[in-house]
């Protein structure tokens, strides 16, 4: 073997070289280095300082870890809000930005909206019933304008404008009826049994009350209890057989049911302010004439209660056929009722027209008259 030293061959199984007297046995040393060792590095890794922000205010620094869990920009709500509020006419801050586009995207989803239920809901009825799609048309000008203001990151930006946004769009929905109220027609929902008026909804006309004629159509307001329930007490104690208490009570309890449930009633004038009421061979007449006015159901009709019998009408009253549960649950009674309680006569809108038009009475519907 050679010498790890000195290079000198050796014969094997010596102790060490004949040559220079190195220890065949021992270790060999490693050669010494002369190029320095170093720690390798990443530059991609290295820690460089933050750059310094402004401190939180109290509320923000406080609300923070909030937003965190809740997925929310709490300390972004004040710009967002404020967003809200210069949004709130569609497409004027397009317009001061010069940004067409926009502006011509808000006004048309408003304005769209509100030409599709004023010509799909009838005018300014639909206006009021369909409300939420006038809202939701509006709602997009403030959504946009609060997620410009905003500066975080999707989605949360489109998550706050959500909530944002949604209290005014529901204020407005619910608000618009109540603006329009004065401006609509009343609508009368009807559907009745034994009835011949078709069921359906009905526009309640009260302009000009004071040319009403005898055998018109009008829809009574029966919200006067008070005065029902001692009419019902008249009609109960001119019996032959006066009622008892108890069977008092119970029709009295039955019949405010029935006028809480049925508190506006279709009825038909009888007689106007100065005519007489009287009832000859089993039939109602006014002024000596048998009535020809047509009732509203076909229930059974009761004679005239001869307090009534030939009675001229008062002044600002008018006589009408109206329910009356006695002797039996559905009858029709002559009462008189003061004109204000009157809402105004039913009329119909019939599709694709502009205005309503009075329901003609008594019906010439053949289906109709077969029930008489």
């Amino acid at each position: 073997m050679d010498c790890p030293r000195c290079g000198v061959p050796n014969l094997p199984g010596l102790p060490s070289c004949v040559d220079c007297g190195q220890d065949l046995q021992a270790r060999p040393q490693a050669p010494a280095r002369f190029v320095p060792e170093v720690a390798v590095a990443n530059p991609l890794r290295e820690q460089r300082a933050r750059p310094q922000r402004p401190r939180p205010g109290l509320v923000a620094s406080g609300l923070e870890h909030v937003g965190r869990l809740r997925h929310l920009p709490w300390q972004a709500f004040a710009q967002g809000s404020v967003g809200v509020v210069t949004g709130s006419v569609p497409g004027l801050l397009p317009v001061l930005r010069r940004e067409w586009g926009a502006a011509a995207l808000q006004l048309g989803l408003f304005l769209g909206a509100v030409a599709a239920v004023l010509l799909l809901g009838g005018g300014l009825l639909g206006l009021a019933s369909h409300s939420w799609v006038v809202a939701c048309g509006w709602s997009f000008s403030p959504a946009s304008e609060c997620q410009r203001r905003m500066n975080v990151p999707q989605p949360f930006r489109t998550v706050t404008a959500f909530w944002l946004v949604l209290p005014p769009t529901l204020i407005l929905a619910l608000a618009l009826p109540i603006a329009l109220a004065p401006l609509v027609d009343p609508v009368f929902h009807y559907g009745m049994a034994q009835s011949l008026l078709p069921p359906g909804d009905y526009v309640v006309d009260d302009d000009a009350m004071d040319t009403l004629v005898v055998g018109e159509l009008v829809l009574l307001d029966r919200s006067d209890v008070a005065e029902r329930e001692q009419r019902f007490r008249q009609l109960v104690g001119g019996e032959d057989e006066p009622w008892s208490e108890d069977r008092v009570g119970q029709g009295l309890a039955r019949y405010r049911e029935w006028l809480a449930q049925f508190a506006v009633f279709p009825v038909v004038v009888v007689a106007l302010e100065g005519q007489r009421l009287g009832w000859r061979a089993g039939a109602l007449t006014v002024d000596g004439v048998p009535s020809d006015a047509t009732p509203v159901h076909t229930w059974p009709l009761e004679p005239l209660a001869s307090d009534l019998r030939d009675v001229d009408v008062p002044l600002e009253q008018v006589a009408v056929w109206d329910w009356v549960p006695f002797p039996e649950g559905q009858q029709l009674h002559v009462v008189l009722v003061p004109r204000e309680r009157l809402l105004g006569r039913i009329t119909k809108r019939e599709q694709g027209q502009d205005e309503p038009e009075r329901v003609p009475w008594p019906p010439a519907d053949p289906q109709v008259l077969e029930v008489l």
